[in-house]
């Protein structure tokens, strides 16, 4: 990952805007790992589906997220899927590096339940045996 990527990722605009121009397609915001790009040319023509041109440009991850907003341009397409908010994680103060301490993906676990107390043999309740 290059320090412009890594400025793009921390929500600076300039760095993202250099990225379309440049044609960089930045990580998922969601897991930081590649994601693919689909667009027209990945169409092939169907039965029910022969004249259309194809789906618009997409973006997605094995990590489950997709994106897409519907654009037949990729430089479009690109520029929306580049432009993100700075993500509410702190930076490392020296190196001006994402601090990945302070992320709060909201997976707190539960403490386990304490088992269930043995409720013995089954109470006749007023029945004859």
């Amino acid at each position: 990952m290059t320090n412009l990527e890594r400025r793009a990722l921390m929500g600076e605009k300039q760095a993202q805007e250099e990225c379309t121009l440049h044609g960089v397609v930045l990580a998922c915001p969601k897991c930081f790992k590649p994601v693919t790009v689909r667009g027209p040319e990945d169409w092939q023509p169907t039965f029910h589906d022969p004249d259309s041109g194809g789906d618009p440009y997409s973006f997605e991850c094995k990590c489950g997220l997709a994106f897409s907003t519907y654009k037949y341009d990729f430089k479009e397409a690109l520029s929306d899927w580049n432009t993100r908010p700075a993500p509410p994680i702190g930076r490392c103060g020296e190196c001006d590096s994402i601090s990945f301490s302070s992320i709060d993906l909201g997976l707190k676990t539960k403490p386990p339940a304490e088992p269930a107390a043995k409720a013995g043999p089954p109470q006749n309740r007023g029945r004859a045996q």
